[in-house]
């Protein structure tokens, strides 16, 4: 009992000990694999970065191509090589020879018809009076030249993309296929890692002062005020059988406005507006409205130059309308007097009406755009002349309608 009782103390201690190491060896793992992450979300990071600048690089490179031809008729080239920075691998250089592939077939005014080469990155045998080889074919000029005529070019490309300081540096090079691998064209492009690629379309390539201007003049249109001009038109909700109408309800409104939407921020994503409009339609009626709405993008995270963007809205407006037309929208079903006078001009009947409304709005280019939306008028409720083209209690839609807006 003595015994167990020295031993005790020393077993709890040796228990304290291992728990201890073993929180230890849990926790350098844990930093170690959220260490190992944080890598390799920066790796991922850079490689998407040196993608897009080579990228332009390669573009540069052919358009460049474009205004002076490296040859003075078509001429087949192989592509020798191309090296990427060290850690990026053969993916890398797979796309980059893709895309310039790609390239200068949509430019044949380049004259560089590119010929396919398998052997120039795999491993060859190749025997001459000084002895044998086994390397890559594009490392053996003798073999080089062996494999290009197999293909049938004379000439060899090689590019290599390497990260200089805060520079990425391009260097092509397009060597004859002889033995001596002679140099006829050479040229060095440098692009600043602290400036964005410009991403040029490959179909259509222009200088890089050119795409700068493009894409600086695409920003300046895109300010944070533009000027809506709408064409709408809203249609009301015909009556019941039973509102004692005879089914006569109220004619569709066309309304012309104009205002202001200001861009909540760069990417669009939240805007608003307020707008007025007018309506006239001679012996029928004559009107105003004001309105604001609250845009949502729902295709994104910003608004594309490019493509469509769509976004839905809610709105609030205030609409007046004066005439006969006016009167379908009182609260009682108006008579043959009612009629009479207001077609005399003895009586002007006006009515004036809150609207609550959502919809979707579909623009293309911010230039040009289509809108869907339903409204509810509260205070028409009692109108016998207004239907519901929904009714749900609470929800209650009296008014659908559509628009075409230009915007400047």
């Amino acid at each position: 009992m003595a015994a167990l009782r020295t031993a005790l103390p020393a077993l709890l201690l040796a228990l304290l000990s291992t728990t201890a190491a073993l929180g230890q060896g849990i926790e350098s793992t844990s930093n170690a694999d959220l260490q190992a992450a944080r890598a390799e979300a920066l790796r991922r990071q850079m490689g998407h970065e040196l993608h897009l600048r080579a990228y332009d690089l390669l573009d540069e490179l052919v358009y460049g191509w474009t205004r002076e031809a490296p040859f003075a008729v078509e001429t087949p080239v192989i592509v020798g090589d191309v090296t990427v920075p060290l850690g990026f691998g053969s993916g890398l250089e797979a796309l980059l020879e893709n895309h310039l592939s790609g390239l200068v077939l949509k430019h044949p005014e380049t004259r560089v018809r590119l010929s396919y080469c398998p052997g120039c990155a795999q491993l060859v045998v190749h025997s001459d009076k000084r002895g044998t080889v086994i390397s890559r074919g594009v490392d053996q000029p003798g073999a080089l030249a062996a494999l290009g005529k197999e293909a049938g070019a004379t000439h060899a490309l090689f590019i290599d993309v390497e990260a200089e300081g805060s520079a990425l540096v391009l260097r092509a090079t397009i060597t004859a296929l002889d033995e001596h691998r002679s140099i006829v064209w050479a040229r060095t492009l440098s692009s600043s890692t602290s400036s964005g690629a410009l991403l040029r379309a490959g179909d259509k390539l222009v200088s890089a002062e050119q795409a700068r201007t493009e894409y600086v003049d695409a920003l300046q249109q895109r300010g944070p005020i533009v000027i809506p001009a709408r064409l709408g038109l809203v249609q009301f909700s015909p009556p019941s059988a039973d509102t004692g109408t005879g089914g006569i309800g109220m004619v569709p409104i066309l309304w012309l406005q104009s205002g202001a939407e200001l861009a909540i921020n760069h990417a669009r994503d939240w805007t608003g507006s307020v707008v007025v409009g007018g309506t006239f339609v001679p012996q029928l009626y004559n009107g105003l409205m004001l309105e604001a709405r609250v845009n949502r993008l729902l295709t994104g995270a910003a608004a594309s130059l490019t493509q469509p963007n769509l976004y839905v809205f809610l709105s609030g407006s205030l609409s007046t309308l004066n005439g006969p037309a006016a009167l379908v929208l009182r609260d009682d079903v108006p008579n043959i007097a009612d009629l009479l006078a207001s077609a005399t001009g003895a009586v002007v009947q006006t009515t004036t009406w809150p609207a609550l409304g959502t919809g979707l709005d579909l623009r293309i280019g911010q230039r040009v755009g289509a809108t869907l939306f339903m409204q509810s008028t509260p205070t028409l409720n009692g109108s016998p002349g207004v239907g519901r083209w929904l009714d749900y209690g609470v929800l209650q839609v009296h008014t659908i309608g559509g628009e075409v807006t230009l915007w400047f």
